[in-house]
């Protein structure tokens, strides 16, 4: 298919001069996600593989995220415990007080982990219903 992507890119190059896109594949649209169960039940995947795959890709997703997200807020921590902070009421307290306490990295932690297994469990048992007699057939 990448011969044809080429040719259908040359030849539009060469004869086409119209200011509007073109396309040069299908008119049917499919999300990855979609396309990747499509592919794994066509080659024998079974329901609770596909399942399992995409629980695996959505708590890879949530450990990824959930260490960005610990890194940008203790860095935040960081920049908002430096700002000057002078009341009269408080007067020992200079900078804004910000609690480090390691609690708090946990509850983001855990989640960050619960809401992208949530977001994946969905699409998962969806693609598992699947039937690959349907996607050979293109349905």
């Amino acid at each position: 298919y990448v011969d044809d992507a080429a040719e259908g890119i040359v030849a539009a190059s060469e004869r086409y001069d119209d200011p509007e896109p073109v396309n040069l594949g299908t008119d049917h649209e499919m999300p990855i996600r979609e396309l990747v169960t499509h592919i794994a039940k066509a080659t024998g995947f079974s329901g609770s593989d596909v399942k399992r795959i995409f629980i695996q890709l959505s708590l890879v997703i949530g450990v990824v995220g959930a260490a960005g997200g610990l890194l940008f807020g203790f860095l935040a921590q960081l920049g908002i415990d430096s700002l000057p902070f002078e009341t009269e009421a408080l007067p020992t307290i200079k900078t804004f007080p910000v609690d480090y306490a390691p609690k708090y990295y946990i509850i983001a932690s855990v989640f960050a982990l619960l809401t992208t297994y949530v977001a994946g469990l969905f699409p998962a048992r969806k693609a598992a219903r699947i039937d690959p007699v349907e996607i050979i057939r293109g349905k």
